[in-house]
């Protein structure tokens, strides 16, 4: 097993607009196992080429003798039967667009901590693999063909689970644009607004260690980093950051283009190292989870 990126998304998962339980959840996926849909119009006969496999369900806790939470773990996947090749026709002197059957899987991995209600999904580019965006999407599709069930996913990303990655992690690099506020400066982000609207100007750049791997960030001080964050919430800012968990797995904000107007980092994701077993990467998943949104 090669090393995994995951992202961090919410979910509400609802039947008839109630929120269903974490036991509910893990029934309704065990009974839905292995059920064959079409992804982007999932009551579709045809084109049913997506399904989910693999249910299980596993506890954590962050530390011996703690609170457990329930974690679920599947796999999502899209059965290729028809794959397209380009081949280069000499008589003609160009390519040729060629179609031929195959019998293939392209599969990603999910983890659910329902009572957070944080779904955790891998997120690889290479060749047989999903992206994260096409597991959640065939997660919903499923759902979407259950009468009165409805998820909705959107990305992880709300300050206070920024604020804690950001005080968790060992910080290596901290990239930010920042411009003043407009019009009325809240701490934290007055001094940095009030500085660039005496030059009438908007910053970027990036904030490494001088020494040592990581950067200090003390919580109750006044530092250039609290500052941008300030500017960034109030939605005259962007910042992203990477660094690494306490477990030491390489951890990453990403930065919005700057063109985008008030808006959160896109995603918070970390990569984890090969584990043994499908319920021991659940575990490592959900346990990086929780120091984030517990």
């Amino acid at each position: 097993m090669s090393d995994l990126n995951f992202l961090f998304f919410r979910y509400d998962l609802t039947a008839d607009d109630i929120a269903l339980s974490g036991t509910d959840q893990y029934q309704l996926l065990k009974e839905n196992e292995g059920r064959e849909f079409a992804y982007r119009k999932p009551e579709s006969p045809s084109n049913r080429d997506s399904r989910v496999l693999v249910v299980n369900q596993t506890s954590v806790a962050l530390a011996e003798g703690e609170k457990e939470y329930q974690v679920i773990y599947f796999r999502a996947d899209r059965h290729v039967t028809e794959r397209s090749f380009e081949r280069f026709d000499k008589v003609a002197q160009q390519y040729q667009l060629n179609t031929e059957e195959t019998d293939e899987d392209h599969w990603g991995r999910a983890v659910m901590i329902p009572e957070l209600k944080i779904i955790c999904a891998s997120d690889q580019t290479k060749e047989g693999r999903l992206k994260a965006s096409g597991i959640i999407g065939r997660l919903q599709s499923l759902v979407r063909l259950i009468p009165g069930h409805k998820l909705v996913c959107n990305p992880a990303v709300d300050r206070a689970a920024l604020e804690k990655a950001m005080r968790t992690w060992k910080i290596e690099k901290f990239s930010f644009d920042a411009r003043p506020f407009n019009p009325h400066p809240s701490r934290p982000g007055d001094l940095m607004s009030a500085l660039l609207k005496s030059n009438n100007g908007q910053l970027s750049g990036s904030v490494t260690p001088w020494k040592g791997d990581t950067l200090d960030i003390p919580e109750k001080e006044d530092n250039f980093v609290r500052e941008i964050e300030g500017l960034a919430h109030k939605g005259y800012g962007h910042y992203g950051a990477t660094g690494r968990t306490e477990e030491g797995y390489e951890a990453k904000i990403k930065k919005p283009s700057p063109s985008k107007e008030k808006s959160e980092p896109e995603s918070l994701s970390i990569l984890f190292s090969a584990m043994d077993s499908e319920e021991q990467l659940a575990k490592a998943v959900a346990r990086s989870a929780l120091r984030i949104y517990e």
